[in-house]
This record gives C-alpha cells, structure tokens and sequence, in this order.
C-alpha cells in the first residue's frame, strides 16, 4: 500500500542568535549550512545546528538579502543530460545586498568578485542555472542574466515593480517571477510569449517549483498560500493564516513543502492539506531551504535566529503491521493484534521507507534495507550511490529510483535490471510517472510525456512495444495480476481522461473521463478511480475489449465528496482506501463478491462462478461473467450470463455459433469479429488454412483489395472475390476504378463453379470438425 505517514517537524533554535540583525537567507551545502543575515555576516552551521565555528565565515559592509549555491551537473549518462546534484563543484555560492551588488564567495569565505550596481536598490534574488548562468532580480522591477564570472548578458525582464522571488523551471528554460499581485513565466527564448496571472491579494513573497512533480507553490500578504500546476491553474489555496506567508520551498521528492510565516512553520503534503504546524520563536521565518535527503529544513528567522527542523513519526502500515520512526532515528515495529515486536534501530537517517507484498523496505544515507515482514532479523543490504527518492512494490520486485538511475531488485537483493533509454532523467521521475509489476517495469518521461517505456525486468531490455499517446501522461498504472499472461496499463493523461491498454500491444481505449486518480487492485485486474464526484471500481477493465457495452454494466459506483485532487492510495481486496482534497484517509468498501469471482475464473472453475452469480444476482456480477467468459471462449458460462442481463442479440448470436458444424477455428474467428478484433480473426483462419473463410470475411468487411490479396497470393478464390465485387459495383451503380481489379478483368467468372467450390469448402469444414469431435 501506498504508506499512511503522520508526520511532524522536530525544530530546534539556537538559545541565543548569533546574528546581530534579520536572517535573511539559508542555504545547503552538502551537510553544511549557510546562513547570510542584514548584519553583513554569513556563519557556517553543521546538520546538528550548531556553528562551524566561533565567528562568522566572512563579513561585509552592506546587508545580505538571498545567498544560493551554484549546483553542479553530473556526467550524462544513457544519452541524456546529467543528474542535478546540491554540492557546488567549485564550492561557491553568490550572495545578494542591498546596496545593488552581489558577490561571488567560496566555501572557505574568500570573496571571489563583487559586482556593484547590478540593480538600482536592492538585490532581491539571486538564482542560479545549471547552465552556470546567474539570474538575478531587484527592487528597481529588473530581472538580469550574468556569466558565471558575474559579466552581464542581458536584461531578460523589466517590470517597474520590485521582483520578490525568482526560480527556475525544472527544464530551465523558463523564469517563474513573483511580482506584486502576479506570478508571471517569462520564457528564455524571446520568441516564446509570457504569460502571467495574478496569484494574490496581496504581494506575493515567495515562489518556488519542484522539479519532479511541476508543481507551483507561493505565499503571500494576503496570508494564504497556494499550488499551481505548471500552466498556472490553481489546485489549492489554503485558509487565510494569522500572518503573511514569507517563505515555502519544496522538498526535493516533490511530496511535501513547508510554509513559512511569524514564529510558525508548518508541513504540507504535495497537494496542499497541512500535516502539522510548529509554534517557533524566530519571528517571520524569511527563507526555508531543506537539504538534499528531504529530511531535514532549515529556516531565517526575523529575529537574527536559525532555525532547524527534522521530519519524524513517518509511518508505514501494511496489514496489521506499523513501521515508525521517532524522533532519535529508531524504525519501530508495531502488530496492531499484539503490540511494538521490534525494534529496528538505525544509526543512520532515514530517507524512505516502504512496506507491502509481505516486504518492507528501509533506505537510509548509505543503504538500502530488505525486511521480510514474516522474519524481521537479519535484513538484506543494498548499498545506494544516492539519496533514494522513490520506492516502489510489486510482488516480486521493488524499484529504487535515485540521482543516478532506476534499479529493480528483487527481495533477495539481487540487481535484475537497470533501465535505461535516450533522455533519461531519474531526478524527474515520481510515484506517477514510474510502475512496476511482477513482469514489467513502464517509465514515463518528463521531456517525452507522451510516450511509455516498457521493459521487461527478467532481460532488462525494452519489451519491444512504446505505448504513444497523442496528450501528455501524468500517470502510469500496470495491473498486478499475476496469473494473467496478457499485463495491462492504465494510464491518465493531462486532460483527466482515463484510458487502458495491453501493455504488449497498441490498442489504448479510453474508459473514463475527468479523473482525479486511479489504482489497480493489489492482485486482480480490478481498477479502481475517483472521477466527477464519484468512485467507481471497474470489476473487469478488459471488457472494453471483449463488447465495450458490458463496461459500464460491470462497475461499482457510489456518489463521494473527496474533492478535486484527492488520491486512491490503496486497493486491496475489497477494500479501497482514498486521502481526500483535505487529507482524511478513508476506506471505500467494495462488494466482496467481485473479487471472489475473479478467483473462480482464474482457477477455471466455471461452475461455481455461476453459483455465486445465481446466488447474489447482481446485473453487475452477470456482466463481469458475460465479459469475462467471451474472453476465455467458455460458451456454457457466457450463455446464462447474457441471458442474466437480457443481452439478447449477444446470446442469438452465441446460439448461431453453437449451431455451427464447422470447425473450431471459424467460431473462434466469429468471437474474434464480435470482439472488434478483424485483425486477430483473420490471421487465426490464415493460419488454420482457412483461405476461403478469410476472404470472406474481408468482403463482409468492404476490404476488397485485402481479400484480392489473399485469393491471390494462395491461389485461390480469385474469381470469388471479383464475383462479389462485381455484384457490389452493380448494386450501387458504380464502376470499377481499384487498379487492382482492372487488372484482373481478363479472369472468368462463372457463379456456378464458384458455389460448387464455396460448397466444397463447407463440406471438407464439417469432415474437419467430424473428424476432430469424432463423430463421423
């Protein structure tokens, strides 16, 4: 399941401030923090929140307003761009200040250039591109570009209106600008147009974008915060606060932000529903930055102090199992039957955690941990080459995503596979755009959102099929039956619709519109969604591929107010768990009797699939059966299930096909035909050597030149199908203008040889099935 986590901020303040005046910024360096104040000074702390030393790194002459890092690239690998990394390679860092300058200092505290009159007042912001390039902003409404060395480039934006806060886009080809009431998206590229909207009420202080989900968050005067996606549509505001919201910043992951304001700073969850919210005596908290884990943030109080808070009580559920982690780093076991069990220790923090399919997985700085939850002694280690951003459980393997690649591992701690492709980009994925099954693994990627990458995990190689999708994809869903050899894929795109296809082929048909989100079941192909103030579970999805008719006849629906946003985080038997809009987790109950029908059918036992259904008799129950009966070919069950739901024309047609006397392969194709599926029929009767019933079929199906195609290629029919067309051209009063066919003007056509051979075919069809059923 997806965890159910209770979090808090642990915040410690140093007694008395060692800044004389307003802390201003914060900035990470590694496990070290930078601090800059409108005393002039920068101090150096270390994660335990105490001063490097005994007096401050360097000291100016003029007041500090923002200090930011500049970040390095690391090689490219796979073919695509490097991975974001927060340590700087040259160690330095530009710092803004009041008198219009900043300065370019090293770690060690060494001023390396001081560019005066960069703005007319104030350097509001300063920001910089993994380019190298410097972005800076200023009371006087400019937004500038510089050289790493601090040499102009351009005057990218004028406002006339002092700019507040700067950040990059997480391709970094556009600058999002808070300015007065405003947000606005100023484009690198001067060919592309702006855009802006007003955010606000009031000023709007602060701004900040997260590269892995795109999502915008801001706060201003008015007391409020707010998250925008990456098109400027809002997704949440918030209730007014007591004071002016001064500072939000992203956790690295993208699932949590904090919100800064007057002796408070409170934990946000990713769609804008706070966790907690911590009383601190800082004054306005001016600039919250966390480090590169996303377990721990510090914040510049207005009051001189530095304040520092760690994530703790996470927590993971599964069962009846609980995983915690307090605020001294200990994992603690809990069985909710029989109490704390275990006690799990760590000596290190711990970055993620994640538990299901009987497994619980633990990463820390350095390690990753396999805990089976039937035996907790004795874990597997992996070691990890970076902080680990996401983890996700199949039930045979789990997924580590981290800075430097996506690995899948099974429980035994063996690599089974690194996948990689041209443009990869591991710090872009997330929970939504990454999947993994007991077979597949399917990755969505940020700068090609349109398109699925699939591989197998056994191999590690691309399964050979790219799913396309004309709209971006926000999500991606596989299926986790594993007794079924045909995986599906789910998948959501940007305009909320909902789509399903085998993940082996390309045949993406939509199921639902306006969704918010969606979840399979944990091991059967049920799927579950919220969309229009509804949840809905489709008892059999691949009923839109045997007669869509029977989809929405097989679902469960109930009316719900879980709100714009809100996210099915588990599905597991007949229960379904959902965090609303507000952040309440509850629990949907769906009719049990769904999922023990799925378990008849997987077993293949029929007769009591139709026991259950004549015993509950739920129309609802009948069409799952009626689906999923045509798919498996089992006429004794697909008849009394239509016959159940009054589809009348279905079970005529299942009839005609009992009363057949041909050969298996010929009712098999009609089944195919009735599926919508002309291609499959046609190669099934080609491949039984059913050239005449082929040609039929695709004159039946107006594909005149297909059915000349195989005539001539098997050598055979070929004066049928210029019989049939001939007979058309005749009843519509047309003449013949396929090439194909004026080239073949010189063939006979006698309609009595052609019903002797038609006869013929038929004959040897019913010796075939005779033969076959031994009853000749």
């Amino acid at each position: 399941h997806t965890p159910t986590i209770v979090m808090r901020l642990k915040t410690q303040v140093q007694p008395k401030p060692v800044h004389a005046g307003l802390v201003s910024s914060v900035g990470w360096c590694g496990n070290e923090l930078f601090s800059c104040s409108d005393d002039g000074a920068i101090w150096r702390w270390d994660k335990n929140g105490e001063p490097a030393a005994n007096a401050p790194l360097c000291a100016c002459d003029t007041s500090f307003t923002e200090i930011n890092w500049l970040p390095s690239i690391a090689p490219a690998g796979a073919g695509g761009m490097g991975r974001r990394t927060v340590d700087s390679v040259d160690n330095i860092f530009a710092v803004g200040c009041t008198d219009g300058s900043f300065r370019l200092i090293t770690k060690q505290g060494r001023v390396e250039k001081v560019v005066k009159s960069a703005h007319t007042g104030a350097v509001t912001a300063v920001r910089w591109s993994y380019d190298g390039s410097l972005i800076t902003s200023g009371e006087d409404g400019a937004l500038k570009i510089w050289s790493r060395k601090g040499l102009p480039r351009t005057t990218l934006l004028q406002t006339g209106k002092c700019i507040y806060s700067v950040v990059l886009s997480p391709n970094s080809d556009t600058i999002l600008v808070a300015c007065g009431k405003e947000l606005i998206l100023k484009p690198l590229q001067t060919s592309v147009k702006q855009f802006q909207w007003v955010a606000h009420d009031g000023t709007v202080l602060k701004v900040d974008w997260n590269p892995v989900n795109n999502l915008i968050v801001s706060g201003g005067e008015d007391c409020r915060y707010k998250v925008w996606d990456s098109f400027g549509r809002l997704l949440y505001a918030s209730a007014a606060c007591e004071h002016p919201v001064t500072s939000v910043a992203w956790c690295p992951d993208g699932q949590l932000f904090a919100v800064g304001s007057f002796n408070s700073i409170r934990l946000c969850d990713k769609t804008g529903w706070s966790y907690s919210k911590e009383r601190i005596s800082t004054g306005s908290i001016f600039d919250i930055t966390w480090t590169s884990d996303g377990t721990q943030l510090a914040g510049a109080g207005g009051n001189g102090a530095v304040c520092f808070a760690t994530l703790v009580d996470r927590r993971v559920e599964w069962n009846n199992f609980c995983v915690s982690v307090d605020e001294n780093h200990c994992v603690l076991v809990s069985d909710v039957s029989r109490g704390p069990i275990e006690d799990l220790g760590s000596r290190e923090r711990v970055v993620k955690m994640q538990m299901d399919y009987g497994h619980f997985i633990l990463c820390t700085t350095t390690q990753c941990l396999i805990y089976d939850t039937g035996k907790w002694s004795n874990p597997i280690p992996i070691d990890v080459k970076d902080n680990v951003t996401l983890v996700q459980l199949s039930e045979k393997y789990f997924v580590l995503v981290d800075t430097t690649g996506v690995q899948v591992y099974n429980y035994e701690g063996r690599l089974m596979c690194s996948p990689k492709f041209k443009g990869l980009r591991p710090d872009f994925l997330n929970g939504d755009t990454v999947s993994v099954s007991s077979q597949h693994i399917a990755l969505v990627e940020r700068t090609e959102p349109t398109r699925i990458h699939v591989f197998d995990i056994q191999t590690g190689k691309p399964s050979g099929v790219q799913l396309l999708h004309g709209t971006p994809i926000v999500q991606v869903l596989l299926s986790q039956n594993r007794t079924n050899n045909e995986p599906k894929v789910a998948i959501i795109d940007k305009n909320g619709d909902l789509f399903v296809s085998p993940l082996l082929a390309r045949n993406i048909l939509k199921v639902s519109a306006m969704v918010d989100t969606a979840r399979w079941n944990d091991t059967l192909d049920m799927l579950a969604a919220v969309t229009d103030n509804k949840f809905i579970v489709w008892f059999y999805p691949q009923a839109l591929f045997v007669e869509p008719d029977f989809l929405p006849k097989s679902t469960f629906s109930v009316p719900s107010d879980f709100g714009r946003n809100s996210r099915v985080v588990s599905f597991d038997g007949s229960h379904c768990r959902v965090r609303t809009v507000h952040g309440a987790l509850l629990t949907v109950g769906v009719p049990p009797f769904a999922a023990l029908l799925h378990r008849y059918v997987e077993r293949r036992d029929w007769a009591y699939a139709l026991k259950l259904c004549r015993f509950v008799h739920e129309p609802a129950l009948w069409a799952t059966l009626a689906a999923m009966a045509l798919a498996a070919r089992e006429m004794s069950a697909a008849e009394p299930a239509l016959a159940a739901i009054e589809e009348v024309d279905k079970l005529r047609f299942l009839k005609y096909l009992g009363n057949m006397n041909t050969v298996p392969e010929v009712r098999n194709a009609e089944l195919l035909l009735a599926r919508r599926q002309p291609a499959e029929a046609e190669q099934l009767l080609l491949q039984a050597g059913l050239f005449y019933r082929a040609i039929k079929l695709n004159i039946h199906l107006f594909r005149w030149e297909r059915a000349l195609e195989i005539a001539v290629k098997n050598s055979t029919h070929v004066d049928t199908v210029l019989a049939y067309r001939a007979r058309y051209l005749k009843a519509w009063g047309r003449k013949e203008t396929s090439k194909k066919f004026l080239a073949m003007e010189k063939v006979p056509v006698d309609w009595d040889q052609i019903k002797t051979k038609i006869r013929k075919e038929k004959e040897d069809e019913q010796r075939r099935n005779s033969l076959s059923t031994g009853t000749l």
